[in-house]
């Protein structure tokens, strides 16, 4: 009796491969649909002023899978919508979390201008004064003009201003996430401060410097802090003479203290 033969089925590298990529996609629809790969929420260290929630909801990554996410991208995210941030990172680990360390700057001084208020930092760098954090730190400078555009130099811009090239616009600059105000100017901010008149706000005028407004109806301006203790004794003897000759002010100047002068109007 002859029992009828079985056919051998040969497995060919098509096949395999047919096998491996089904497999493949599986995975990856897996990955992608799986609630065990999409993000629940993060973990975020450092904050001081702002809140877990705030800095979540702008990243907007709840329920996002864990493949899709960039740290780069989150990275940039977080320091253009928080100009707070000195320092971001973030590290994606498996299989569904999400840690962003950052550093906060700490304020030194308000700026405000325009009806606009920002918090700067003692290197000068500006950021919004967030609705639900802290209110005004001391001092607080109220200006009537911008602080002048701090400027870095480099072979490549001189080379640019020699061959004719435009220079930068203020806008540009302050886009390249310049400094708000100098170093310099943070320190002449903060040192005359402590001989301005209690609860009082620093004065800035592009054309005078700094100063404050004098409780008895005029304003003083002193143009830089340097050689402030000279800068405070000239302005006692004016304000000394003017008030013997029953002259009232509108503003005193020392920006120069070998030649003072005052306004009767503004």
């Amino acid at each position: 009796m002859r029992l009828p033969s079985i056919p051998v089925v040969q497995a060919g590298w098509r096949w395999i491969s047919l096998a491996m990529t089904g497999l493949l996609l599986f995975m990856v629809y897996f990955a992608l649909t799986s609630p065990m790969f999409r993000v629940d929420a993060a973990d975020i260290y450092g904050l001081k002023r702002l809140s877990d929630m705030k800095v979540y909801t702008m990243l907007d990554i709840s329920g996002e899978p864990i493949f899709t996410l960039d740290t780069a991208n989150l990275e940039e995210a977080l320091s253009t919508q928080f100009p707070e941030f000195s320092s971001v990172n973030v590290e994606i680990g498996m299989p569904n979390t999400v840690a962003i360390s950052v550093t906060e700057r700490v304020p030194v001084l308000a700026w405000i201008q325009n009806g606009t208020s920002q918090l700067v930092d003692s290197e000068g760098m500006a950021f919004p004064l967030r609705s639900d954090g802290p209110k005004y730190t001391t001092p607080v400078v109220e200006a009537s003009s911008p602080p002048p555009v701090p400027r870095t130099f480099s072979i490549e811009s001189i080379e640019q201003e020699l061959e004719g090239v435009e220079a930068p616009s203020e806008e540009d600059v302050q886009a390249e996430n310049a400094p708000f105000i100098t170093q310099e100017m943070v320190s002449a901010v903060l040192t005359l401060a402590k001989f301005a008149p209690e609860d009082t706000p620093l004065l800035y005028d592009g054309l005078h410097g700094l100063g404050w407004k004098d409780p008895r109806g005029w304003d003083v301006y002193f143009g830089t802090a340097d050689e402030i203790s000279v800068k405070l004794q000239v302005y006692g003897a004016v304000v000394g003479r003017l008030l013997a000759d029953g002259i009232q002010p509108a503003l005193i100047s020392v920006e120069y203290a070998h030649a003072p002068f005052y306004r009767m109007e503004r």
